[in-house]
């Protein structure tokens, strides 16, 4: 099931489907991941998925400056004329800033402050 919805999803992206259908769809593939237990399972539950999704907060509260800021570089540059290469090129960067800043802010503030928050509530779980 999760598969199909994927496929579903990725189909109606690329064919230009109204967003509401859109984002119906990647609900519904969201929820056959978060319940499967076979091989999207075993994809999403290790390695950079994995990872991604630890740092996904960081990813949410980093991604907006980044990108009003990339925005406006890129349109100073002339982004507009820039070949299909270029500008997916410029996106593949971009993306790789936004998961390192996320990065960088997980490891140096988020998981320092829920460390200090945990031995401020008396909490001693192990968890990261």
């Amino acid at each position: 099931m999760g598969y199909l919805a994927l496929g579903a999803y990725l189909a109606g992206a690329s064919t230009g489907l109204p967003d509401l259908a859109l984002v119906a769809l990647l609900a519904l593939a969201i929820l056959a991941g978060a319940q499967s237990e076979g091989s999207i399972a075993r994809v999403l539950g290790r390695g950079p998925i994995a990872w991604l999704g630890e740092i996904s907060y960081s990813i949410y509260m980093v991604h907006l400056p980044i990108l009003i800021a990339a925005r406006r570089i890129c349109d100073g540059w002339g982004y507009a004329a820039w070949s299909v290469t270029g500008q997916r090129l410029a996106f593949v960067g971009i993306m790789a800033v936004v998961i390192g800043v996320a990065a960088l802010m997980y490891y140096a503030v988020e998981r320092p402050a829920r460390r200090r928050l945990r031995d401020w509530m008396g909490v001693t779980a192990t968890a990261s």
